[in-house]
Formats: structure tokens, C-alpha cells, sequence
């Protein structure tokens, strides 16, 4: 069964008063601070062309307005008890709607009435809350809403009892619960009765078990009968509980509601919950909201022996061509997630701790010696190599090798990042805290300080262009591009995030989009006349060369750390360039593919795994579509789950956080700031001096705006992270691992605390 898109939806024709805005179109309540998460969300499914009843909304400026007019702002400020709740509901249902809002309220209800043809259309007054802790859960089934609602009378008095049942007991208790502090307000939604043949529920995850692959619906007749449906969204079959009464609804309806579901996940984000009704028109959605609270779903696939932990790697699932290529050694993937094996070692014994230290200490004289110059040998001959003019074998050899030298780099960067892990903890252990730990090991691994220098370099060039107007000239331009595509060249990309390490599909290298310096450099240049980047990892390591003097019994295990913490930036530029060289070969693999109508989409290549790719046939190009659609499915299915960090002997374990939002000091000071989202480089470049950096995980590429920045928080990672060392160079607060962070929107103002992990939103 194919997804069936909604029908456009005829917006309300009707527009008010321009200077007036306490009650507007539904389909203009996009403001979820004035309008509520309920009425911006139906906004929001307006715009994306699903077919919702007509309506307008009745913004929390009103309901503050007649609750003045009652007289009960002052007792209405606190959170108040049982008997002054009473009073407060009771002059809300007595007291009379201030005139103008009556009258515009009037006038917008006239204007429904036009639009249906009926005197007295028949609408339903919902609630609109603004609770700001609807974020941990909502305050769902707390308000009163009112159905079958007729007559300009009968509207005035359910929005009043709408908003009295802010200060019901159910809502009260909800507040208390999950501590909103904020002051009680609501918007109500008045929209047009549907005269359904059929309306009821639908669960885009099973609300009991919490698989997202199951869409639930329930359904009531206008006879009173009901029914549960379950669409397994592996087939998209429908079944129908046992008990179900006879005559119930087609499942081909079934279906076209649950998919109608699946659409509106795009726009509302997540699982959610919507109510729905069918009449003669179609089907009609009335409300879409998030679903909270969900049980934890993750089929359990048996991962190993006892007594082996396995620790996801990445956030979503990997593709299908890098299964073939990460997927090896220590790691395997568990329904499309990447895991890495963690013994269980107790490595707070002494014996345990000293046996990895020498192996970590081995690894690194591998790498050094052996390892890195054979790896920078193949690279460089596998990125030098003229793909173009390849036979179909020489580019099957070339794909093959680069797999080979990709999976190699990747092992790599696993295992700096783990001694990493190792040895700092070891060593904060012998030193007594993690602020001396920074202190002894000093400033940037010189890979990562070459390549941010120069970049800083680029950026004072260009600053100097614009200002003497060199930037109009021609010839400049020409050798300022060449330098850039050099740079290009030379490092070829960073990463975002560790995932990106793992899987190829996932970006563009510099090679091919050398745009991704220029966005770097334009964030950079806003940096002004502050001390260049050389001159403050100078002043970083001449601290830390004083500090170590003092702790001589720590020398052995400072040094082996600043030696991983260098070897794991080299290993992370070799990945770079490994993933460079295989990203180019498979990209050109892909435009033959293309080309000879093997694949309709170039990027589709990477629903095929490496080793169908290196073994390609003429004879394989009939079989790929339909192997295509069905692992875009299967993908699809799998970045439905919420992947535990661990799993541990079978059992899955996911760490619990606190609501604050607080994480793992990077970097100590204080700032307040504005906050500046970034996912991308092109978030990263807006990036205006003094503003915090938020970025959702960890990368070296973030490392660079730190020079633009106030401060940073980060929601992965830890406190030896590239960005991390780098913020301690620039001597701006940080925090890493700070769960909860992406609620906040650009422009939101916060006090960062890097000392002691935590943040304050004003």
C-alpha cells in the first residue's frame, strides 16, 4: 500500500483586524507561546496541506484579560490552594467576557457560520495550554473540553469553562507534578463539528509496549459501537481485535488513516497522538500531539556471550554500504545500530587498569611506527588516483581497497578514542580532579592546531580583503580560491559527529564541496582582533610544562596520555582522508550506475552493501531496484526505534538524566549568552561573537567558531573532546554531555557555568 497524501486544505477565508490579535485563523496560531503546542501544531498541519476543520483560536492574552477583568490576577499569580482555586473558577464562570473580545469572538463565529451556510454551526472548544512543562509529559486529559457546541451564547460560555479548568484539581496536581512555575495561561481552539460517520484515535507507536512499528487506531461508530486496529507498518497489514463488533470499519480506511498518521510525524516530530473523523468528504484530523512517556522498544537480538557490554556507537542507524565497512572486529549492528564490544572488566582494579595502560601504550608505538606511515601511503595513492578513466575491474579493485584501508581507520579511531577514555580517567584519578587534569595536559595536538591556524590564517586574509577592498579584485580572488581548495585538499574534511566516521552516506567531503571551508572562514573572520590561535595553545602548553613539574609521580601516564590525545587527532585526520578516498570511489561508482539505469538516484548506492558493490555484475542491475525499496523500508523502520546505549548480557540499558540541564564540565568559567543552534556549517557561520555555541554532538569541525564563541555546550562527548581542549584554550566556559539542550531555540538567553556543569535559561 503506498502513503496517500492529504488533500490540500481551503483556508479560512476570513482575516481580522490587523490591530487586533487576541483571536486569529488557526491556520495563523503558529506561535506556540501565545497560541499553545495544540493550536501550533494544527497550524502547522494547515500549512503542510492535511485537511483540518476550519477554525480560529482564542489567544492566552484573552484569558489573562478576563481574568483581570474578574478580578483575580493577584490570587491567580501563586500556586493556590483548593479553596482559592474554587473562588478563582467561580468568578471566571460568572464574570462576563470583556466587550471586545466578546465582540471579535462574535465576529469570528459569524464568519464560520457564513462559511457552512448554518446560523448556528455546531464547533468543538478545545484547550491550548502554554504550561512551559508540557516539554516533560503535557498535562493531558487536566482541561475541560466542550463538544456540540451551538449558539454565540453557548460558545461564551464553554471557552469560559475552558479556561476555569486551569485551575481545576487535575491541573493543579499536574504543576505541582512536573513543576511548572510558569503563570497559568491557556488559548482555546473553537473549530467546526465534523458530523463523522466514523472518528476515534490513532497511536502512531503502541501506547502498552511503545513499538513504533505498530500504528494503533480505535474507532467509535455514531452507533456507540468501537474497535481497535493494528497496522504493522512492516507489511502495512491490518488486524482487528478479536472482540471487534460486526459491520466495523474497511481496512483500506484503516490503512489511508493510519498513513495520514505517519505524514503528520513529519510535521509534529516524533510519535504522536491525533484524533481523527471520516465523513463523505474523507478524513478529518482535529488534533496531533507528541506522545509522551513511551515505554522503551528495542527488539532484543542476542549479542554475545555473557558477562560483554555493547555500547552504541551512533544515534541512528548506519547504511547499508557502511555495514560492510564498520561492522568488523569488536562492533556489529543491532536492528541498524552500530555497537561496540565493552568488556566488563573491573578496570578500578589495579592489575586490570596497568594492563591496558601497556596496551594502550604498545598501541600507540604501533601506530606511530607502523601503522600511520603505511595508511598515509595508501591514502594518498588511493585519493591520487584518476577514477575517471577506470575500466569497471579497476574500479571494483580501487572500491575494494579503499574498503580495506576505510574499515582499518575506522578500527583505529575506536581505539584512540577508547585509550583515550583509559587513560584520563586514570590519570584525573592519580591527580585528584579533572580541572588539574586539563591544566597538566596542556593545549591542541598539533594536527588539530595546523589545520584551525591556518584556517584562522584564510580568515584574516579575507577580513583584510574586504577592508581594503582587495576583495573586488580579480587576481586576488583567483590565488585566495586556489589556497582554499588547497586547504581542501590537504585535510579534506572534519566531522561533525563520530557517526560520520562510520558511515560515508552520511556527507560531502571537501574535495567535493570545498563551500564548506568558505562557511568555516565566514564564521571565523567574526572573530576580530582577539590573540590568534598559535599564541594561546603557546601560553596552554608553557602552563602545563609548570604544572607537571609538580606531580613527577603522574610523569609516565601525563605523557602517554598527551602522546594518545596527539595520536588520536592524526588517527582522526587519516580517517578523514581513508573515508575521502572511499566516499570519491563510491560516488563515481554510483554515476556509472546511474548512468546505465542501474539506479534511478546516485545516492541510492548506498542501499547496497560493500561487497555486492565490489562483486558487481551486469547480470546484478536487474535486481536492484526492488532490493533498493525494500532496505529504504527496512531503514526506515529502524531509525523508528530509540536505540539504548547499552546493551548488557541481552538486557537493555538506557542511562537516566536529570531534568535540569546539567553535564560534564569541559571547561571552567561563567557567560551569559544567546544561544546559537548548530547541525550544520551553514548554522555555524551565522555564528555571531559572544553567542553560545549548542552543537548536538561531538566533532573536531566545531573546534574552529570556539574562536567566535562565548561559550559552548554540547550534547555528547566528553571533557577531552577536540572542542573541549579547544575551549580551554580559548578560555571560554563548556559543558559536554548536556542532555535536553536542543529545546532551546536560537536567540534563547542562558547563563553557562563550565565549572560546575551546569545552565540557567532566563
Amino acid at each position: 500500500m503506498t502513503l496517500v497524501r492529504p488533500r490540500p486544505y481551503n483556508a479560512l477565508s476570513f482575516m481580522l483586524p490587523a490591530d487586533f490579535t487576541m483571536i486569529i485563523p488557526l491556520a495563523d496560531a503558529i506561535n506556540a507561546r501565545k497560541y499553545g503546542a495544540k493550536a501550533a501544531n494544527l497550524a502547522k498541519l494547515v500549512a503542510a496541506g492535511f485537511a483540518v476543520p476550519r477554525g480560529f483560536v482564542v489567544s492566552a492574552d484573552a484569558c489573562r484579560a478576563h481574568l483581570w477583568e474578574s478580578g483575580m490576577r493577584q490570587q491567580a499569580a501563586a500556586v493556590p490552594d483548593a479553596e482559592h482555586r474554587e473562588t478563582i473558577r467561580a468568578a471566571m464562570l460568572d464574570g462576563q467576557i470583556p466587550e471586545d473580545i466578546r465582540a471579535s469572538i462574535a465576529e469570528a463565529y459569524k464568519r464560520l457560520a457564513w462559511r457552512t451556510g448554518l446560523q448556528d454551526p455546531k464547533v468543538a472548544i478545545r484547550p491550548s495550554a502554554l504550561d512551559t512543562a508540557a516539554d516533560y509529559g503535557g498535562f493531558a486529559g487536566a482541561y475541560e473540553t466542550c463538544l456540540n457546541v451551538a449558539g454565540l451564547e453557548s460558545v461564551y460560555t464553554a471557552i469560559k469553562w475552558v479556561w476555569a479548568s486551569l485551575w481545576s484539581g487535575a491541573a493543579a496536581a499536574c504543576r505541582i507534578r512536573f513543576g511548572s512555575v510558569s503563570d497559568p495561561a491557556m488559548a482555546v481552539i473553537v473549530q467546526l463539528m465534523i458530523p463523522a460517520q466514523h472518528s476515534g484515535a490513532v497511536f502512531t507507536a503502541d501506547p502498552a509496549t511503545g513499538n513504533p512499528h505498530s500504528t494503533v487506531i480505535t474507532a467509535k461508530r455514531q452507533d456507540g459501537t468501537s474497535a481497535r486496529f493494528a497496522v504493522d507498518l512492516n507489511t502495512m497489514s491490518v488486524s482487528e481485535a478479536a472482540d471487534a463488533p460486526q459491520q466495523s470499519m474497511p481496512s483500506d480506511l484503516v490503512g489511508q488513516i493510519a498513513e495520514q498518521a505517519i505524514l503528520i510525524e513529519e510535521n509534529v516530530g516524533g510519535r504522536i497522538s491525533s484524533e481523527w473523523a471520516v465523513d463523505r468528504e474523507g478524513i478529518w484530523i482535529l488534533q496531533a500531539d507528541p506522545m509522551r512517556n513511551l515505554p522503551a522498544y528495542f527488539p532484543l537480538i542476542d549479542a554475545g556471550s555473557e558477562g560483554v557490554s555493547w555500547k552504541r556507537l551512533d544515534a541512528q542507524p548506519i547504511s547499508f554500504f557502511a555495514r560492510g565497512v564498520a561492522t568488523r572486529g569488536n562492533r556489529i549492528t543491532l536492528n541498524g545500530y552500530l555497537y561496540e564490544k565493552r568488556a566488563t572488566s573491573d578496570l578500578s582494579d589495579e592489575r586490570a587498569r596497568l594492563k591496558e595502560t601497556d596496551a594502550s601504550a604498545a598501541a600507540a608505538k604501533e601506530w606511530e611506527k607502523r601503522i600511520c606511515p603505511e595508511m598515509n601511503e595508501r591514502v594518498t595513492q588511493l585519493l591520487g588516483c584518476d577514477r575517471s578513466n577506470m575500466d569497471s575491474a579497476a574500479l571494483s579493485s580501487t572500491l575494494k581497497s579503499a574498503v580495506e584501508v576505510a574499515g582499518t581507520a575506522y578500527d583505529w579511531f575506536c581505539r584512540s578514542h577508547n585509550f583515550l577514555d583509559l587513560l584520563s580517567g586514570s590519570l584525573a584519578k592519580g591527580l585528584g580532579s579533572r580541572e588539574l587534569l586539563w591544566k597538566v595536559l596542556g593545549g591542541l595536538p598539533s594536527a588539530l592546531l595546523d589545520r584551525d591556524a591556518v584556517l584562522q590564517e584564510l580568515a584574516e586574509r579575507f577580513v583584510a580583503a574586504e577592508n581594503t577592498g582587495k576583495i573586488d579584485d580579480q587576481s586576488w580572488w583567483r590565488s585566495y580560491k586556489s589556497d582554499v581548495e588547497r586547504f581542501a585538499g590537504d585535510y579534506v574534511y572534519a566531522f561533525k559527529y563520530g557517526g560520520e566516521a562510520a558511515d560515508v552516506s552520511r556527507w560531502r567531503s571537501w574535495v567535493e564541496d570545498s563551500d564548506a571551508v568558505y562557511r568555516i572562514i565566514s564564521g571565523v573572520s567574526k572573530r576580530g582582533n582577539s590573540a590568534s590561535l598559535v599564541t594561546l595553545n603557546c601560553s596552554a602548553d608553557q602552563d602545563a610544562e609548570i604544572a607537571q613539574a609538580e606531580y613527577p609521580h603522574c610523569k609516565k601516564l601525563i605523557q602517554l596520555c598527551r602522546k594518545w590525545i596527539a595520536r588520536r587527532a592524526e588517527v582522526e585526520q587519516v580517517s578523514a582522508r581513508a573515508c575521502t578516498a572511499l566516499r570519491l570511489t563510491v560516488v563515481k561508482l554510483a554515476a556509472r550506475l546511474a548512468q546505465a539505469g542501474a539506479i534511478s538516484d546516485p545516492q541510492d548506492i548506498f542501499y547496497l552493501t560493500a561487497d555486492e558493490l565490489v562483486q558487481l555484475t551486469d547480470a546484478d542491475y536487474l535486481g536492484f531496484a526492488s532490493k533498493i525499496a525494500q532496505r529504504k523500508h527496512k531503514m526506515w523502520l529502524e531509525r523508528r526505534l530509540i536505540a539504548p546505549e547499552l546493551v548488557v548480557d541481552g538486557d537493555q540499558q538506557t542511562k537516566i538524566f536529570a531534568d535540569g540541564l546539567t553535564g560534564i564540565s569541559a571547561s571552567g568559567g561563567v557567560v551569559t549568552g544567546r544561544v546559537r543552534i548548530v547541525r550544520t556549517l551553514e548554522e555555524a557561520s551565522e555564528i555571531e561573537p559572544g553567542e553560545i555555541l549548542i552543537s548536538p554532538f561531538q566533532g573536531s569541525v566545531w573546534a574552529p567558531f570556539l574562536a567566535v564563541a562565548g561559550g559552548y555546550i554540547c550534547g555528547d562527548g566528553d571533557d577531552m573532546s577536540a572542542e573541549a581542549i579547544a575551549a580551554r584554550v580559548y578560555e571560554i566556559p563548556a559543558i559536554m554531555s548536556c542532555k535536553g539542550i536542543m529545546r532551546f531555540k536560537n536567540g534563547h538567553k542562558v547563563t553557562l557555568d563550565g565549572a560546575c556543569g551546569k545552565i540557567k535559561v532566563w
